[in-house]
């Protein structure tokens, strides 16, 4: 954005310059470029002297946004703030309180704006749009910074989603179930091996998790398994089938005090799937005070690997004051 010198006829050129760029992005760019300039104001600020106006925010979550630099000497005579709606959706644009952008606008010194910076963030002026009944139908952004024409624009951070995996019989009993972290992109989750099961040839055995920063497309994922028949000897006595032992894991569990000092450790057992270790209080001193979780969920995979690896509890010991005698 640069600043415009001007004379006093001149003081509509804001709006028909919004007209104009918008009615030239529509012929060089098609339907597509008009929808994009229909969610978005053309906002200026006019005085004696200069013009600047308003470029769009061109950041995912900032469609309905713009950016406005209001220079010294804007500030310096109290420039008109308007807003423009070239499209013509909206019949009044106003702040909150009720009062309109349209035609002359408003002073900077009434706006009671709070600086953007340099970068958008929770400082800016909400725009009204509203119909000819008064109704709002549209709300905007406006993002007024005395430090930049240009606002720095972060990159969204897209956290790790943990989906969880549940894996069923052919009669939809759960056999197994964990979680799978899955950052952002792209993941595909395989089914593990699990024995005594075969995988359902008619059940999909990979699904593709992708990540984003609005979130996972699938929260959980499910596969399907069938159980393998056992051979039968060939004998008149039938014998019994040997029943699969279910694995049996275990997880260190550590008590210790504030400074990390080991105050208790015993080993627990744990199944394949999601456990709940709670805190056993008499396996310390009763003088300790326990704080944080006092429960602390473990899950185990099929081959025995823990999530957290050990589980710790925090306790405080009392403090000691030294005593003296005179």
């Amino acid at each position: 954005m640069k600043t415009i010198g001007m004379n006093n006829r001149f003081r509509q050129a804001g709006a028909l310059m919004a007209a104009l760029l918008l009615a030239l992005a529509t012929l060089c760019g098609g339907i597509n470029v008009r929808a994009e300039f229909m969610s978005q104001l053309s906002y200026t600020l006019m005085w004696e002297t200069g013009m600047v106006q308003s470029s769009p925010v061109n950041a995912p979550g900032y469609e309905d946004s713009s950016w406005l630099y209001i220079p010294y000497d804007a500030i310096i005579a109290d420039a008109q703030l308007t807003a423009a709606d070239a499209w013509g959706q909206y019949a009044r644009l106003i702040l909150p309180d009720g009062r309109e952008l349209n035609g002359e606008g408003i002073p900077l010194s009434q706006l009671g704006y709070m600086d953007s910076g340099m970068e958008p963030g929770m400082n800016y002026l909400q725009i009204q749009g509203q119909d000819a009944m008064g109704q709002t139908i549209g709300l905007f952004r406006l993002f007024l910074s005395t430090q930049t024409d240009t606002p720095v624009i972060q990159p969204a951070v897209i956290n790790p989603v943990a989906v969880l995996v549940t894996c069923i019989d052919e009669n939809n009993n759960v056999i197994t179930s964990y979680t799978r972290d899955c950052g952002a992109g792209s993941t595909v989750i395989t089914a593990d091996p699990i024995d005594g099961y075969d995988m359902d040839p008619n059940w999909p055995g990979q699904v593709e998790v992708i990540v984003t920063a609005d979130g996972a497309n699938v929260q959980d994922v499910t596969f399907r398994y069938m159980r393998q028949a056992t051979p039968v000897p060939a004998t008149d006595t039938p014998v019994p089938a040997t029943p699969t032992p279910e694995p049996h894991y275990t997880v260190p569990v550590l008590y210790v005090d504030s400074h990390g000092n080991q105050l208790a450790r015993y080993e627990a057992e744990v199944q394949p799937g999601d456990n709940m270790i709670v805190m056993d209080p008499d396996r310390v001193s009763s003088v300790n005070k326990q704080y944080g979780e006092s429960t602390v969920r473990v899950s185990v995979s099929p081959d025995g690997t823990c999530d957290p690896d050990q589980v710790i509890f925090t306790f405080i010991a009392p403090l000691e004051l030294p005593v003296y005698y005179r």
